[in-house]
């Protein structure tokens, strides 16, 4: 007799269970075989399993009984059936007495589903082929179904390459999915809301954390470097909780102010600092909007892009317990110290400044004792390495995620400990946070998210000597040839030898220097959806962010020794501030979403709301001197104490408006508009407009494409749209007064006058951006090309223009630059190996180029302001921020050479001294002599991935680099300095000393006349200064092992890895690291690339351990 077999399955997911339920509660009268076999699937998750004659000839079933076991519920409701029952690993058979399904049922099969990575799926359809028989797997991915000996077993589920298994006398099967190429559908966080990745006409970059996993990092930006097209991200510190420098499309402001507005969550977020202290175990994806159609809802803030990101949340499924643990060691490269001589080199160095004296500056003396025998040096100190140190990094975080019908939580604790290579630096961070969301209706959906967070930073290192050399430099520039300890075992106090600058112990500076600052933040958001009709939403949510930063610094005499300084300090040179500072802000957001479709091809995506945001910092300062005892270090126990305040607020008040229409899926259409009102700005100028459009369009999806199978997807798209730029502070547009000081009746009396000349017709920096991308597939989706133009203009820059006196002003701030950037990006995907080996890279590429307009009403050129240490020239028609000095053309080799008239020469020029070319051809050497000698604008940016997995291993090495630009060595000023009476100088250092021994031919002599400073010119911003600082960094090597597990009640996944970063930097560069800065933001597009030796970055080495329970 020909069977048909119906299964009735249900799979219910409780996160907070982990078994079915096995007991039944039943009160039914009269009632049928099907509506009892519901209410018994409904309250045990059993799967039931029949034969439709069954189901037909089953009698009427009366029963009441509360909390039965299983089996006597089973004979209380089956009891008087004409068919016998079976309960077989989880499924109840129901048989006919004349008819056995047993030959069906001859072969249970068990086992476990999971993904690529090991991880158990929860809910995969297991069908036999060609039958109707299935089941599904449980929260735990296991599964048992009963098949014909024969079978061929289909496993599917959502998002994953479907697999057919045939039973061969197998019991047990152990099954891995692999993911569809699902990018296309992927959801992509936008600005206020969602799209798929096929809908979006913008150009938008999105990288899940998932992806950047095992990097021993303190700041999720460090793991995206060199992995998003356009985007620009450089570590400008090794110092342990110092930000990142993150620049989208070469973005430059007038303001000095290049970074992207950071939203966190939906929360806008304010300066480079904004994401410091966020963990980065708790982001779940980083999302850049790079062009104005992407980035214009967000409006006047949104000119420099636009980064999104996304915390963790708690997904469909079993409730996640996940545990992830990492030790790490840091440790400086130093084969790419700044080359200085060593203790030998720089005794023979000075023992040559004095017998030069002796010979040519009438020096009477004899040359000192100290630097007489140079060859009892040897290497001598290491003044350096005295103040590094290997630094441990320890990392722990341990997440919670629980997904009910009507609720989830997802929280993440987390504890996080970087030692720093510099002696006395470090920080502690601590994070906690938690998002809930609630669901009491089908159309009511309530939020709530908070997280606390609080890091100590530790940074002694940070305390400059004499407001310009820090720790780093000044151990550089000591003197080699000097002892690190006294006869009797006591750190010496002064590391300078005779004739030199004081220099202090730079070791003991560091270890006796308290600067601890600890930061408190809580970022908290809650939000209501409510479905007012089918597709129709309104969402109100309120958000604050809440920072508190203590500071307290106490410097003690040993610490407080600088330059030329008494030796030993006294208890008046000990210092100690009190430093508190508190940011509040919050913002409520209320909008209006509505979809829907028409005729069956159109969709409607519209929104529409109002925002408003309020902005408040306040800041006091105390100074504590005139110590009478060091060992009381509180302000309070100074003698002399002084202190100030300042507050200062910002409000903005924001409409916003978006439709998207989407036709057949394959065209797009997208405009959107805000308009902003600040206090930031001119009251006849608080308010500005920011439109955008933008529109698709899926190529590969028409008819005619067909003809060209290669291509998979092919995508155009378009767009241009307004952004602005507000960060020009929250008084530059009102007139300001000061304290200040007349003579009244012949006696100094205290007043207040006018500091600055309002404007009241200042308004935002805009930015008008046209892009225009291609986006294409090939050859079954191996292949993947991304391609975006972009030209924007920045007009309204701000700067200073002058005006008459009669004012009582020199000059005012107004909205009179204007620059022009343009640029192409490439972005290239590969699945190279698809087999047991898989390996998959990722390329891309970018040149970006600018150009400035204007500059002011008169557009004068803003020069250095100085021919030593500021480096930069602004013009119109040249790029941005270009090295400006003199060309170094070497030594005046000879007398005849330095008395030729045709030879330009310095008013402090002599033979042997540096010559400069005399660019202006009048004869004689000025400084209207200086040009441009260098750009640090690089010629492109690169970014390289490659991931490999076989079997249980996988391996990914990622490249980040730039290319064609110069950078300023600002330790040249110092370690150039060739008056014989200062520093350590570099190593290749070999002065001109006469006609017979001319050194180098590159090095001037250190020739010092009375009232001639001779060697002057050559400590100046010239080529000597200016480098290619080009590089290529293996930011990191991870590799890892996933254990496959057996199904267990503990422990679902475990992971073990090790991670390099910072792995090897290629570079000629001759300092730390061609990415480094002395900007907190070195990415600010009027100042790029000048390094002063900031904190180095260290090479990490990992070991850590993942572990899901």
């Amino acid at each position: 007799m020909k069977m048909t077999i119906f299964l009735i399955t249900v799979f219910t997911i409780q996160s907070s269970a982990t078994v079915f339920s096995q007991k039944l509660t039943l009160s039914v009268k009269n009632a049928g075989l099907g509506q009892v076999i519901r209410e018994i699937r409904k309250q045990t998750g059993f799967t039931c399993l029949y034969e439709k004659e069954v189901l037909r000839d089953a009698r009427p079933i009366t029963v009441n009984f509360k909390n039965a076991d299983l089996d006597d519920a089973l004979k209380k409701v089956f009891g008087d059936q004409s068919f016998t029952y079976q309960v077989v690993d989880g499924t109840i058979v129901l048989k006919s007495q004349d008819l056995q399904i047993a030959h069906a049922l001859q072969n249970t099969i068990s086992g476990i589903v999971t993904d690529s990575k090991g991880v158990p799926l929860a809910g995969v359809s297991i069908k036999v082929k060609g039958s109707s028989t299935g089941t599904s797997t449980d929260s735990n991915g296991a599964f048992t179904i009963n098949v014909p000996a024969k079978a061929i077993i289909v496993f599917s589920y959502i998002g994953f390459v479907s697999q057919e298994i045939p039973v061969e006398g197998r019991k047990s099967i152990q099954v891995q999915l692999t993911e569809q190429n699902s990018e296309l559908n992927e959801v992509m966080v936008v600005s206020y809301g969602t799209q798929k990745r096929r809908e979006i006409t913008g150009s938008i970059a999105q990288i899940n954390a998932e992806q950047l996993q095992d990097m021993p990092v303190a700041q999720f930006a460090q793991k995206l470097q060199g992995k998003i097209v356009g985007v620009q991200i450089n570590q400008n510190t090794g110092k342990p909780g110092q930000g990142m420098g993150v620049r989208i499309r070469g973005a430059a402001s007038g303001s000095g102010n290049s970074t992207p507005l950071y939203v966190v969550d939906g929360q806008p977020l304010e300066g480079e600092a904004a994401i410091n202290n966020i963990n980065p175990d708790e982001i779940e994806s980083f999302t850049v909007l790079k062009d104005a159609a992407s980035s214009a809802m967000y409006g006047s803030r949104a000119s420099n892009g636009v980064v999104i990101i996304t915390t963790k949340r708690a997904k469909p499924g079993k409730t996640r317990l996940e545990f992830n643990t990492y030790y790490a060691t840091s440790a400086l490269d130093r084969s790419q110290d700044p080359k200085v001589k060593n203790g030998q080199e720089f005794a023979a160095y000075m023992k040559g400044v004095y017998e030069d004296k002796i010979k040519y500056e009438g020096f009477t003396g004899t040359i000192p004792e100290e630097y007489q025998n140079p060859e009892q040096y040897g290497i001598g100190t290491d003044w350096l390495g005295t103040v590094l140190r290997s630094a441990p990094t320890q990392n722990y975080s341990l997440s919670f995620s629980d997904y009910r019908d009507k609720s989830s939580t997802s929280v993440i604790a987390g504890y996080f400990n970087q030692q720093g290579i510099v002696k006395n630096t470090g920080i502690e961070r601590y994070s906690f946070r938690a998002n809930n969301e609630f669901r009491p209706t089908d159309k009511l959906r309530i939020g709530f998210n908070i997280a606390p967070s609080i890091q100590l930073d530790n940074n002694a290192a940070n305390v400059a000597t004499d407001g310009q050399r820090q720790i780093i430099e000044g151990a550089l520039l000591s003197s080699p040839h000097m002892p690190r300890y006294n006869a009797d075992g006591s750190p010496v106090i002064k590391t300078s030898g005779f004739g030199l600058l004081n220099m202090p112990n730079w070791e003991t500076k560091a270890l006796n220097t308290d600067n601890k600052v600890k930061l408190s933040r809580v970022l908290a958001n809650f939000d209501v959806e409510f479905e007012i009709l089918k597709g129709l939403k309104i969402k109100t949510g309120a958000d604050v962010d809440y920072a508190s930063a203590v500071q307290n610094i106490f410097v003690n005499r040993e610490a407080s020794v600088g330059f030329n300084a008494i030796n030993p300090r006294p208890l008046s040179a000990v210092t100690a501030q009190y430093n508190t500072s508190n940011y509040y802000s919050w913002l409520n957001e209320n909008i209006l979403t509505y979809q829907t479709s028409l005729f069956k091809d159109h969709h409607i995506d519209a929104l529409a709301g109002y925002t408003i945001q309020n902005y408040r910092r306040d800041a006091n300062a105390i100074t504590g001197s005139n110590y009478a005892d060091e060992s009381l270090k509180t302000v309070n126990a100074a003698g002399t104490k002084t202190a100030s305040t300042s507050m200062n607020a910002n409000r903005m008040l924001s409409l916003i408006g978006r439709l998207n229409y989407n036709y057949k899926g394959k065209y797009f259409l997208s405009g959107t508009i805000r308009r902003d009102g600040s206090s930031r700005f001119g009251f006849d100028s608080q308010y500005g407009t920011f439109p955008s459009i933008s529109a698709g369009w899926i190529v590969s999806d028409e008819g005619f494409m067909a003809k060209l199978p290669v291509i998979s997807y092919l995508k155009l798209r378009a767009s241009y749209g307004l952004t602005g730029n507000d960060e020009i502070g929250d008084y530059t547009a009102q007139p300001l007064i000061s304290s200040s000081n007349y003579v009244f009746n012949n006696t100094l009396a205290q007043g207040k006058a006018s500091s600055t000349m309002g404007n009241s017709l200042l308004r935002w920096e805009r930015n008008k951006q046209f892009d225009a991308g291609i986006d294409i597939n090939v050859f079954n989706d191996r292949i993947s090309l991304t391609y975006d133009y972009y030209r924007k203009v920045s007009d309204g820059m701000l700067a200073t223009v002058p005006v008459s006196r009669i004012t009582g002003f020199t000059s005012f701030t107004s909205n009179a630059g204007e620059f022009r950037f343009w640029g192409h990006e490439f972005a290239l995907s590969t699945k190279n190996l698809t087999g047991a080996v898989k390996w998959n890279s990722n390329f891309n590429i970018s040149f970006d180029r600018n150009r400035i307009i204007h500059l002011g009403a008169s557009d004068i050129p803003n020069l250095p302001a100085n021919e030593y240490s500021t480096p930069f020239i602004n013009q119109v028609g040249s790029p941005l921020s270009l090295y400006y000095g003199y060309i170094n053309d070497g030594v005046y080799m000879t007398q005849a050479e330095f008395d030729d008239p045709k030879v330009a020469k310095h008013a402090t020029s002599r033979v042997g001294t540096v010559k400069m070319r005399d660019v202006n051809g009048d004869g004689v050497i000025t400084s209207a002599d200086r040009t441009i000698i260098g750009n640090p604008n690089a010629d492109f940016l690169l970014g390289f991935t490659n991931d490999l997995t076989y079997k249980n291993f996988d391996l990914s090495i990622s490249f980040s680099g730039s290319i064609g630009n110069d950078m300023r060595d600002g330790m040249y000023e110092s370690a150039g300095n060739l008056d014989g009476n200062a520093f350590n100088v570099y190593k290749n250092i070999d002065p001109w000393r006469s006609e017979a021994n001319p050194g180098d031919g590159r090095t001037p002599r250190t020739l010092q006349l009375p009232g001639v400073n001779t060697t002057a010119l050559y400590r100046t911003i010239n080529t000597n200064a200016i480098h290619d600082a080009s590089y290529l960094t293996c930011k990191n090597i991870s590799l890892g092992y996933t254990l496959k597990l057996p199904v267990n009640k503990y422990i679902s996944k475990l992971r073990l890895y090790a991670s390099v970063q910072q792995a090897f930097v290629i570079t000629n560069w001759p300092g730390f690291s061609p990415e480094a800065s002395n900007s907190s933001d070195n990415l600010n597009g009027l100042q790029l690339g000048n390094d002063v030796v900031t904190y180095p970055i260290p090479r990490t080495i990992s070991f850590g351990i993942n572990m899901g329970l």
